[in-house]
């Protein structure tokens, strides 16, 4: 029974239907393409190479603020059906594109005091 339970939980977190870090982390080079569509759905986009190969491209996005704060692109190459590379790229939006004012919520503009 002990062995059976981590094993249970290394499958279950490895089911989801939205690619993520966990989900990331199970994609092993030799998996087929198959199994990783059932795993993880379809792909955000797809790009074919010039030999033949394919990249799966999955994106998993935070929010806060009520706007994106950070978005993980997870890229998968895929070769005659089989896993055969994997990287995932990080990015943030610039701070330059929010205004301070953005922050602060409509409860504080309405509660001001109006000039007579």
């Amino acid at each position: 029974m002990r062995v059976l339970l981590p094993l249970f939980l290394l499958l279950c977190s490895c089911s989801s239907k939205a690619m993520n870090g966990d989900g990331y982390s199970c994609v092993d080079i030799g998996m087929s393409e198959q199994k990783l569509v059932e795993c993880y759905g379809c792909p955000y986009a797809t790009c074919t190479k010039e030999d033949g190969s394919k990249v799966l491209e999955y994106i998993e996005r935070f929010d806060g603020y009520q706007r994106k704060i950070m978005q993980v692109n997870y890229f998968i190459t895929v070769k005659n059906g089989v896993v055969v590379h994997k990287c995932s790229k990080t990015s943030y939006p610039p701070g330059y594109m929010y205004d301070s004012l953005d922050y602060q919520s409509q409860k504080e503009t309405r509660g001001a005091a109006k000039p007579l």
